[in-house]
């Protein structure tokens, strides 16, 4: 269960995702609107650039595969849920471009 220090992260996003979206909390809204469009150029980074898929494949104690599609599901369920289209259409991006990244390594 070491693996779930590597995911506090996405962990803390789904935290800020929910009281951005319904605890109107605005500095959870710009932490989203932020972090949203940045990972999903590095995702995107990830699949077109071989370097970063090896130095990802490189970790030893990573998290499983369905934690990180639990937490991609919940997050655009939850934003969906909020009317956030734009922000839960690029949290499926996303998880497309996680899943193509991950069947590449």
């Amino acid at each position: 269960m070491n693996w779930v220090k590597t995911t506090i992260v996405d962990i803390a996003v789904t935290a800020c995702i929910v009281a951005a979206a319904f605890m109107d909390v605005e500095w959870a809204r710009w932490v989203i609107w932020i972090y949203t469009p940045f990972i999903l150029l590095l995702k995107i980074g990830a699949f077109f650039g071989p370097t970063v898929v090896k130095k990802g494949a490189a970790k030893k104690e990573e998290a499983p595969e369905w934690f990180y599609h639990l937490l991609y599901a919940a997050n655009v369920l939850l934003l969906l849920a909020a009317r956030w289209w734009l922000v839960a259409g690029g949290w499926a991006a996303i998880w497309l471009v996680s899943y193509l990244v991950l069947r590449r390594k």
